[in-house]
């Protein structure tokens, strides 16, 4: 599937400016499980994918996924009551509930205009609500969908961050969780939807 969106991508890259990636699935350390639960390494089988396509164009992904099984310190005494769960995987069988020739050419670095967004920190869970779903997208929509005609990618993430983080302070039994992401765009990147409101 990765293989076959890429190439899709290559073919309309004339009228293509980005490309936006999102997965959500359970996880593990570098890795993510796909429907046959057989682990997929994040950076081999899905972003190296994408070394040699769109070239000079951003390519945004969007992983939700644990990313290991540890969880942060304040979140173990305050989720005892209430119903979260991760997308970690432990192990291979068991989820865990805790998820030239002439021609000028240019030359751009592997990673060059790469931007990698993560629901959690290295080696950590990433939680989610059984009823409302993850905490990282939900965030994500809410601020992309206020702000993504005015603010760049850069700045977004800082909102979603900051909104996070505000939401775990004001609700103590909510499990605490850090977004990570990794930028290796050469250029700001805005998303500009046609359809705005000023007062939303």
């Amino acid at each position: 599937v990765i293989e076959n969106f890429a190439n899709l991508i290559e073919e309309k890259k004339d009228s293509c400016d980005c490309a936006v990636i999102i997965i959500l699935s359970h996880g593990g350390n570098g890795t993510i499980y796909a429907v046959d639960e057989l682990p997929l390494n994040v950076d081999e089988h899905i972003i190296s994918v994408f070394d040699d396509h769109l070239i000079g164009k951003p390519k945004l992904f969007i992983i939700q996924a644990c990313r290991g099984s540890q969880c942060n310190n304040r979140s173990i005494a305050s989720i005892s009551n209430t119903r979260w769960s991760s997308d970690s995987i432990t192990n291979e069988n068991s989820r865990t509930n805790v998820d030239s020739g002439g021609y000028k050419t240019t030359m751009v670095p592997i990673r060059s205009d790469m931007a990698i967004w993560y629901s959690t920190v290295k080696d950590y869970v990433s939680w989610r609500s059984p009823d409302d779903g993850s905490i990282f997208i939900q965030t994500l929509i809410t601020v992309f969908a206020r702000t993504a005609w005015y603010y760049d990618l850069a700045r977004m993430v800082t909102c979603v961050n900051r909104t996070m983080d505000e939401k775990f302070r004001a609700h103590e039994s909510t499990p605490f969780q850090t977004p990570c992401f990794e930028c290796h765009l050469r250029n700001d990147l805005y998303f500009n939807p046609g359809c705005c409101n000023e007062n939303r």
